[in-house]
């Protein structure tokens, strides 16, 4: 595959790169209104078996609440750099997310994407059938969620985390986790105040059943796809409906993303127009996506297998 300054002109990559805050704040307040509204639709559910569904579809958008704790990782999803870290520690916040290890986990992802050992985020579990089952339960990313909280507040970290986190920046660590704490702890401490289970209803049990949701979404990005640097044939880009890709701050466009990781959230659409020539692995949807992966954890074969 061509270098990706052979297909996309330097001053098209400088336009795409140009940083900008309306997007994001449109973007959030999408988000928001969408978050709102399954609020809300949870509420008149209470009661009735219609809560089940309810409580689904409003976990399903907290937990999208990921994608602009994702953009804002990369310092670009807004131009504002208050702007940009204040959603990323208030979404790290609501999803439980730590976000000063996450960006370093995440920029050591971007370097070695489908390296065997360099992948923090590769999901090799993911790879096999029952494994793929297993991780999209969210049960072990449930689990390093609560260990973070546990053992972070007091330096420690894995094993695992040392690998690509220095140990001089576990003094930041620390700071999150108990930033995290006195928001968690006030949270409750409300709640018993006024007796209330608002919390629990419309955000922490959403939190919980919505997590399978992400780790589906996290599979389909890049399991199945070739173990080699070439971004090309190590992503997988999802082609999915605009209301779901927009709730995604554009995530389905991972090639995109992988690509040409300065371009912010907003722009990725137009880079998509610049790649979708060069594209390798490309799925019509979430769906389709994940029965390449299915047909992977079946046969071991990383040949694409569904194309736009």
């Amino acid at each position: 595959m061509a270098p990706i300054n052979q297909i996309v002109s330097r001053q098209t990559r400088n336009q795409l790169n140009e940083l900008k805050d309306g997007p994001g704040l449109m973007y959030l307040a999408y988000h928001l209104g969408v978050m709102g509204t399954t609020g809300y639709l949870l509420y008149l559910s209470l009661g009735t078996w219609w809560v089940v569904l309810a409580m689904l579809v409003h976990g399903y958008v907290i937990t999208a609440l990921f994608a602009p704790f994702h953009e804002t990782a990369h310092s670009n999803a807004f131009k504002s750099r208050w702007l940009n870290e204040s959603v990323f520690w208030a979404s790290g916040v609501a999803t439980f997310y730590m976000k000063t290890i996450f960006r370093l986990e995440h920029m050591a992802h971007h370097a070695h994407t489908q390296d065997l050992e360099k992948d923090p985020q590769r999901i090799l579990m993911a790879e096999t059938f029952w494994g793929y089952v297993y991780y999209a339960s969210a049960i072990p990313s449930l689990q390093l969620k609560a260990w973070r909280l546990i053992f972070h507040p007091f330096g420690r970290i894995s094993e695992g985390e040392k690998t690509y986190f220095p140990e001089d920046r576990i003094p930041d660590v620390q700071r999150d986790a108990w930033a995290y704490w006195s928001v968690y702890a006030l949270v409750i401490a409300v709640s018993v105040y006024f007796q209330s289970w608002a919390a629990l209803i419309y955000w922490f049990i959403p939190c919980l059943v919505g997590e399978p949701f992400q780790r589906m979404i996290r599979i389909s990005e890049h399991t199945g796809c070739e173990l080699e640097p070439d971004m090309f044939k190590n992503t997988r880009t999802m082609l999915t409906i605009a209301p779901l890709r927009w709730l995604n701050w554009n995530m389905p466009l991972h090639v995109e993303h992988h690509a040409i990781s300065s371009v912010p959230f907003h722009a990725l659409p137009r880079l998509h127009k610049e790649l979708a020539a060069h594209l390798v692995h490309v799925s019509k949807g979430y769906m389709a996506g994940h029965l390449d992966v299915v047909r992977f954890t079946l046969d071991g074969i990383r040949n694409p297998r569904s194309t736009a």
